[in-house]
C-alpha cells in the first residue's frame, strides 16, 4: 500500500518545490522593478493650465470648468 501512494506524494512535493523555487525567482524581479523605476507609480501627473496661480506650468484666469469643455454635434 506504501508503494501506491508515493506517486502523489512525489507529485505533491515537485509542485511544492516549483512553487517555491517560482517564488524565490519572482519576489526579487517585483522588487528590483519597483526600485528601478524610482517612484510608486509609472505615470507623472503635469498640469499644463490652471486657473490659479503656481498650480500649472501655464496660467489661465479665464478658464472655467475645464473638464466641461467639449464641442460635438449635439452640443451648443
Amino acid at each position: 500500500m506504501h508503494a501506491q501512494h508515493m506517486p502523489g506524494r512525489l507529485r505533491l512535493l515537485a509542485t511544492v518545490i516549483l512553487l517555491t523555487l517560482a517564488l524565490l525567482v519572482a519576489v526579487p524581479i517585483a522588487v528590483f522593478a519597483k526600485s528601478a523605476n524610482g517612484s510608486e507609480g509609472f505615470y507623472q501627473q503635469t498640469n499644463l493650465v490652471s486657473d490659479l496661480p503656481d498650480i500649472a506650468r501655464v496660467q489661465d484666469k479665464n478658464l472655467v470648468n475645464s473638464w466641461g469643455l467639449v464641442h460635438g454635434p449635439a452640443t451648443p
